[in-house]
């Protein structure tokens, strides 16, 4: 199964370091940000989405596979296509369920856990959420369904999702062309597909500032 990690951002917030550096490779307690990311998708096909200075990305994550001798897959956006645009890149790769997070958020919960859940419910779309007001709100019905995503909520989208590959079957989601975000994306598929909310409030951090890095206790 493919593991999509978007690790395209800029880090403006994490500046001077991602002036010449890359986001994903931002220093939490001695580690680049990414490396909590290839831990948890380690039972997995590796696929990259990069952008900025996305060669010295590359450079780490080659190394960092060697030693596994392992392959991966890594893309570099030509332009900006954001959050939700930049899916289009690997389209011909996902033919299967595959997963989908990114790069800057730090958690304790298992994908494992959230897979089995996605398959019990038998929806095209599974998104892990955490309660936190540092992300995307999420309203979610009684039967764990997402019915609105980026108004309201108590629940809010932790960075996680499981898709499925009928995303590219029938793609009215593709509202305009790239650059779009995944709000505006998400705002698309809970109208067409069957989305559902895997709750967890387990340990959970989104890494957009050094304040936001220095409170990782993982």
């Amino acid at each position: 199964m493919k593991a999509v990690v978007l690790c395209g951002g800029r880090g403006e917030r994490l500046r001077p370091f991602t002036n010449t550096m890359p986001k994903a490779l931002y220093p939490i307690n001695g580690r680049p940000l990414i490396d909590y990311t290839l831990e948890k998708i380690n039972n997995y096909d590796p696929l990259f989405l990069a952008g900025w200075k996305g060669m010295k990305l590359f450079t780490y994550i080659d190394e960092y596979y060697d030693k596994k001798n392992k392959e991966f897959i890594f893309y570099i956006e030509n332009g900006k296509m954001g959050t939700g645009g930049c899916l289009k890149m690997p389209e011909e790769e996902l033919m299967g369920t595959f997963i989908y997070t990114l790069c800057d958020v730090i958690y304790e919960f298992n994908i494992k856990d959230i897979l089995d859940f996605h398959y019990e419910k038998g929806g095209t779309i599974t998104i892990a959420c955490t309660k936190n007001k540092n992300g995307s709100p999420i309203t979610i019905d009684k039967n764990d369904k997402i019915t609105s995503f980026g108004f309201e909520g108590e629940w809010i989208d932790a960075g996680v999702w499981i898709i499925e590959p009928e995303l590219f079957i029938n793609k009215s989601w593709c509202l305009s062309d790239p650059p779009f975000n995944i709000t505006s994306l998400m705002h698309a598929l809970i109208h067409q597909f069957d989305c559902y909310a895997y709750k967890t409030e387990g340990y959970w951090y989104n890494i957009n500032t050094k304040e936001d890095a220095e409170k990782v206790k993982i």
